[in-house]
């Protein structure tokens, strides 16, 4: 229902303009409502066939009459079929599917929601008072819910906000990221195959690393390690 509510010569103008053929999209922009508000009138009250203004708002009036009645104050059968499943020890939610289905040769479309408002109303709404002993708690009063972060407990520091709950901040990074150290190659074995180059560490086994010895050009002054027979003259 829309925060205004359709008024009397509204409805009129809803009549003549299905009679016209015309569209909810005009019909509310000439009244300057919602297409959808227009639609759902005209559905809630029998569609375009069967729609007059008069018994629309004879419908809306009789809606908006406070106090209204309840289901089971309406319902004499069915207030007595839940009170009866209630004693026997029966859930409201099992009570609400049975009835859907029509387990005990009853139909209706009413949900459990609906009958533990009516125990905890405790006489009020159309259920006698004490049918909350048939529950499975048996608390006379229903116990409120509270969703959401629970409160913080008082604490020797004073009240304030732990960690968990505080927002997160994302900070900008400076500078390089870390480069992440590779792991040392000592510890691996040597397979057959494997390229060792000079001046590398040479993987043997869980030892210290080991290093193979450099070679120094000859021609620079600096001691050739290798003997006569192996080395080869470029002139």
């Amino acid at each position: 229902m829309p925060a205004q509510p359709l008024s009397a010569p509204e409805r009129e103008e809803i009549r003549a303009g299905i009679e016209r053929c015309e569209t909810d999209s005009v019909i509310a922009g000439r009244l300057g409502r919602h297409r959808a508000t227009i639609n759902a009138e005209i559905n809630r009250n029998g569609g375009r066939a069967r729609y007059t203004a008069t018994a629309a708002q004879t419908r809306a009036d009789s809606s908006r009459a406070r106090p209204k009645a309840t289901g089971f104050d309406s319902d004499p059968v069915l207030a007595a079929h839940v009170t009866e499943r209630l004693e026997a020890k029966d859930s409201p939610m099992t009570i609400s599917i049975e009835l859907a289905r029509g387990t005990h040769g009853l139909v209706a479309s009413l949900s459990h929601e609906c009958i533990y408002q009516a125990i905890y109303a405790h006489g009020r709404r159309g259920l006698r008072a004490g049918l909350h002993e048939g529950l499975h708690r048996r608390r006379r009063c229903r116990k409120h819910r509270v969703f959401g972060p629970p409160a913080p407990k008082k604490s020797p520091l004073g009240l304030f906000n732990p960690i968990s709950l505080r927002p997160g901040v994302a900070l900008p990074w400076r500078g390089r990221p870390p480069r992440r150290r590779p792991h040392h190659r000592s510890r691996q074995r040597l397979r057959v195959g494997d390229l060792v180059r000079p001046g590398k560490p040479l993987p043997l086994g869980r030892g210290p690393a080991r290093r193979l010895p450099r070679r120094r050009n000859s021609r620079r002054g600096l001691r050739d390690p290798r003997p006569q027979s192996d080395r080869h003259s470029l002139q």
